[in-house]
């Protein structure tokens, strides 16, 4: 059984707008719940844990590529230099 408006809205937050309410009335508070993206943000971002990152870094790092392009379902990649490299002398 619901409890009454008047009581939920105590017990939730009588300060909340409407759609907010809905959301804590309806969602579990836990991690992945209506709580999930709230509090602080990280105060650190370390590319290196990122793979995407590292495979541009790679790839930009490379000097004997001029053009790249990666893709997959719903994103692309495309990586280029503004001049191809120079031919190495023999």
């Amino acid at each position: 059984m619901v409890a009454p408006l008047r009581e939920l809205r105590q017990r939730i937050g009588a300060h909340l707008a409407d759609e907010e309410f809905l959301l804590r009335a309806t969602m579990p508070a836990g991690p992945g719940g209506c709580n999930a993206g709230r509090g602080p943000a990280s105060l650190e971002y370390d590319p290196s844990v990122r793979p995407l990152m590292n495979l541009i870094r790679t790839l930009a790092a490379r000097r004997d590529l001029w053009s790249v392009s990666l893709e997959k379902a719903g994103f692309r990649l495309a990586l280029s230099r503004s001049e191809p490299p120079a031919a190495e002398a023999i």
